[in-house]
């Protein structure tokens, strides 16, 4: 499995899948004609402006791995997670939100009261990519690669990411 690398050969970075973003986007504007229906044009107009802020601000745009750690690109910034802060990726679910990749967060438990171990445990999407224009990864194999690259920065004193297959 080969990914987009960017300008250096430590960085990894995955690009959203556009079937992923329009499934779920998708699914999501069907409550615009609902809205409108029931509530009148202005209300569901204001649906769809809200639909669209939240995808643009909030909607990933790629993942990045690199030797330090991993951050989800979006327009609203946000924080990179550092290999050393998370002990194993593994994969969970949702009502209407299928599958996704959990990660622990080392030094943590999850414990049964929090919805999807919060705090002791962060979520990926599975939306990205090998390459730009392919279809998704299942949460599994987003999983497994984050896995591999975990276990490749632990490894390496450089971070692992160097040392290709």
């Amino acid at each position: 499995m080969t990914t987009v690398p960017p300008q250096d050969s430590y960085t990894e970075t995955l690009p959203v899948s556009l079937t992923f973003v329009v499934v779920r986007f998708g699914v999501g504007a069907l409550t615009i004609p609902i809205v409108w229906y029931w509530l009148g044009a202005v209300a569901g107009t204001a649906t769809a402006v809200a639909l669209v802020g939240v995808m643009v601000l909030f909607g990933p745009r790629a993942l990045v791995l690199d030797t330090q750690g991993f951050r989800l690109v979006s327009l609203f910034p946000r924080k990179k997670v550092l290999w050393s802060m998370v002990d194993s990726f593994s994969t969970g679910s949702a009502p209407r939100a299928n599958r996704f990749v959990l990660y622990t967060k080392a030094g943590r438990r999850p414990r049964w009261w929090y919805p999807a171990g919060w705090p002791a445990q962060g979520g990926i999407p599975p939306a990205f990519a090998p390459r730009p224009g392919d279809r998704a990864l299942s949460a599994g194999d987003l999983a497994d690669l984050l896995n591999d690259r975990l276990v490749r920065a632990r490894q390496s004193p450089t971070g692992g990411l160097n040392s290709r297959r």
